[in-house]
């Protein structure tokens, strides 16, 4: 008979056999309501950390999505648009970009939408230069890009800190990228236009390097069974070409002359698809489209400074000081006529600049001092297409200038957020 078909007045009763507790002591009632409060305690617990959770949740993701709604922080207040001497921020800033409590110069941030970029004309050059030739520079939530001759400099909201990463900073022929390697998330700046986010095949990978031309980019490719690094176009797309990095060694950075330095057992390698070269044995301090700077050593230990011509082969040794330099830190101009270094003070923070004629041996120092850290992947020192400036971001994240031939540093001339990487382009059209 089924339970719907028997009697609601009529009591079943199912034996099942002898009581397990007959004969016990009767359990003290109080150690039930003590399982209750535990219990109740327990709840309460999971309720707390599930609502912590989902506030950390909420407070790690919202800044990454553009069209996550909400407001800016309390601490961030309103940019001013006070005048400066040599050209201001005319243009109140839009409602979607919030600033430090430094002001302007304390970095960018955004709000609930990425803002648009802002342009400002000073009215006046601010280098007698070719008209083609823009100075990119990135700081903490911010893009920079100044063109020298026509003194407009264009200035582009990007919530890429920094802080506590290295951060890629990469210009193309008609936009900047920019990642943070702390998240796969990054940003692309096109000319003129807001930040948007990176496409998804440039959202991973530990390098993103300069290609052979301003439209491609060499990326390393995951889940593959050998480390590969690929030649994508600046949207993403594959074009077929790798260069495989052999067990044993490690990506050291770019070649300057768009492709890709490998350091591992034996030496430094400069390596394209299907040829590898062994530039030394010891140690590469700089390079540029003619020349590379290394350091090396004989058997019994005694070191110079070496410079090795990359068509000829050619070398020759410089009588001068064998500074502590990081591997590839400096760069060669142009010409190859002079490298400037960043020599370490401490093993990390950069101790000055020095520029060091390679035919000569005279050894210049200048009178600034650049940003410290190791969260930079990309070059602090950049020189112009003529060899006769050298571009450089100091301790306090201004932008200066230094000429070559009087070795004299001078700032840009006009106000800008604090940046700490610098690019160059010229010819992009």
């Amino acid at each position: 008979m089924s339970n719907y078909d028997h009697d609601p007045g009529r009591v079943d009763w199912l034996d099942l056999g002898p009581d397990p507790d007959e004969g016990r002591k009767p359990a003290d009632p109080r150690r039930r309501y003590l399982w209750y409060g535990a219990a109740a305690g327990l709840v309460v617990v999971a309720l707390l950390l599930t609502q912590t959770q989902h506030g950390t949740n909420r407070a790690a993701t919202s800044p990454r999505s553009p069209s996550a709604t909400g407001t800016s922080s309390a601490q961030s207040r309103t940019l001013s648009s006070s005048p400066v001497s040599s050209g201001s921020f005319v243009d109140p800033p839009p409602t979607s970009v919030s600033a430090s409590p430094g002001g302007l110069s304390g970095g960018l941030t955004t709000g609930a939408r990425l803002a648009p970029a802002k342009v400002t004309n000073l009215g006046h050059p601010l280098l007698d230069v070719p008209a083609d030739w823009e100075l990119f520079a990135w700081g903490p939530d911010v893009v920079v890009r100044i063109q020298l001759a026509l003194g407009r400099i264009t200035t582009t909201a990007v919530p890429v800190s920094g802080r506590n990463a290295p951060v890629v900073f990469l210009v193309g022929s008609d936009r900047v990228l920019v990642r943070s390697l702390d998240d796969t998330t990054g940003y692309v700046v096109r000319d003129g236009k807001r930040a948007a986010e990176l496409p998804l095949s440039l959202q991973h990978g530990a390098w993103m390097l300069p290609g052979p031309d301003q439209q491609h980019l060499w990326l390393d490719l995951p889940g593959t069974e050998q480390y590969v690094l690929a030649l994508l176009t600046l949207d993403g797309s594959p074009t077929g070409v790798t260069i495989e990095v052999p067990a044993g060694t490690g990506v050291q950075g770019p070649d300057g002359a768009g492709y890709l330095l490998l350091a591992g057992i034996g030496g430094v390698y400069d390596v394209r698809p299907g040829s590898v070269h062994r530039i030394t044995t010891g140690v590469l301090l700089a390079g540029g489209p003619t020349r590379w700077l290394t350091v090396e050593c004989d058997d019994s230990l005694s070191c110079a400074n070496v410079v090795i011509d990359r068509r000829s082969g050619a070398r020759h040794s410089l009588d001068t000081p064998v500074y502590s330099l990081a591997p590839n830190s400096g760069t060669i101009s142009p010409d190859g006529r002079t490298a400037a270094m960043l020599l370490l003070h401490d093993g990390i923070s950069s101790g000055g600049i020095h520029l060091l004629d390679l035919d000569s041996g005279a050894d210049r120092s200048i009178d600034v001092t650049p940003p410290g850290g190791e969260n930079q992947m990309s070059p602090q020192l950049v020189w112009s297409p003529d060899s006769r400036w050298l571009f450089v971001t100091d301790a306090g994240g201004r932008v200066m200038i230094i000429n070559r031939a009087t070795g004299v540093a001078k700032p840009l001339g006009t106000r800008l957020p604090p940046l700490t990487q610098l690019a160059l382009r010229h010819g992009a059209g």
